[in-house]
């Protein structure tokens, strides 16, 4: 039975793996020099678009920023961070985001990950064709 259940996570890993597996080159992460796994979850970084890891640029900002002690880096989405501030005493509105931080250009084509794009692509057309 426990195999079973093995076999069962680790097909499921592989699915959300599939673009580490390409023939892309591998990048690795400017702030902690690792190699990045999924470039799914990458996020350019804004000095020179370098893919990095999600968590070393949510690292980055909190040492960079200056937060109070009920305040938090959280991801806004389109390549933007917000420093958020929760409201402990609030109904409605118990975040409160004190400070946009456009982290990624939006204006800039970034290589690594229109290579993504064309591969999902891709493999969607793979897909539908079968």
């Amino acid at each position: 039975m426990e195999m079973a259940q093995n076999n069962q996570n680790r097909k499921k890993r592989r699915r959300f793996n599939t673009y580490r597996r390409s023939n892309q080159p591998v990048f690795q992460c400017p702030f902690c020099g690792e190699n990045i796994r999924d470039l799914n979850t990458a996020i350019a970084r804004r000095e020179d678009g370098a893919p990095s890891h999600f968590d070393c640029v949510v690292k980055a900002l909190n040492e960079t920023e200056d937060l109070q002690k009920d305040e938090r880096i959280w991801y806004l989405g389109n390549g933007s961070f917000g420093i958020v501030k929760e409201r402990p005493n609030s109904r409605n509105n118990r975040f409160f985001i004190r400070k946009r931080i456009q982290y990624e250009d939006n204006e800039k084509k970034i290589e690594w990950r229109k290579n993504i794009s064309e591969e999902i692509l891709k493999r969607n057309r793979k897909n539908k064709s079968k």
